[in-house]
């Protein structure tokens, strides 16, 4: 089972009222989750403090969070909400400022993202038959030209277009569910 489906099964019986499977997810999210809230507040005990909040209202609204398809990315998100309030309560005015004028590259979940992103991409392309795998890889990794990939490998440029374009479809369908 993968990453994704192991996640929005474990979310479904969450959502049902499994103590066991949020307690794993529990534990999967929080270091994580921590980690994020470690870098916006500067203080561990209250970035733990947020993130155990976040997960008890988690909890409390489990029943009308049913809909949520991207479990981590909701977390991530209520989490540093929830430390932008703290943020607010201490008034660090300037912090907040900073925080909500800034782009994806400061935040500081966006690695973590990027690291979930690029797991399930490896994930995606394992799937890959070997020709295709081989040459999505070649272009969009190494970035290479399709007639340099073409001639490496032996085949035509029409072979190396439909490959990347089959390539494609099937990294498509296997991260819709990473949205």
């Amino acid at each position: 089972m993968t990453t994704m489906h192991h996640e929005v099964d474990l979310w479904q019986k969450v959502c049902k009222g499994d103590v066991e499977a949020f307690n794993t997810l529990f534990r999967a999210q929080y270091k994580s989750l921590c980690i994020g809230a470690l870098v916006l507040l500067k203080d561990q005990e209250r970035a733990e403090d947020v993130v155990q909040d976040v997960f008890l209202k988690v909890w409390a609204k489990r029943e009308e969070l049913g809909n949520i398809t991207n479990i981590s990315g909701y977390l991530y998100t209520s989490v540093k909400n929830a430390c932008l309030d703290e943020l607010r309560k201490l008034k660090f005015t300037d912090d907040i400022v900073e925080l909500e004028i800034s782009d994806d590259a400061a935040d500081p979940f966006h690695s973590v993202r990027l690291k979930e992103l690029n797991q399930q991409l490896q994930f995606a392309s394992q799937g890959l038959p070997a020709q295709c795998r081989e040459i999505f890889e070649r272009v969009y990794l190494e970035g290479k030209k399709y007639q340099e990939v073409a001639d490496e490998l032996g085949v035509s440029i029409n072979t190396v277009k439909t490959q990347l374009k089959r390539a494609l479809a099937k990294m498509r369908h296997v991260m819709e569910k990473y949205r």
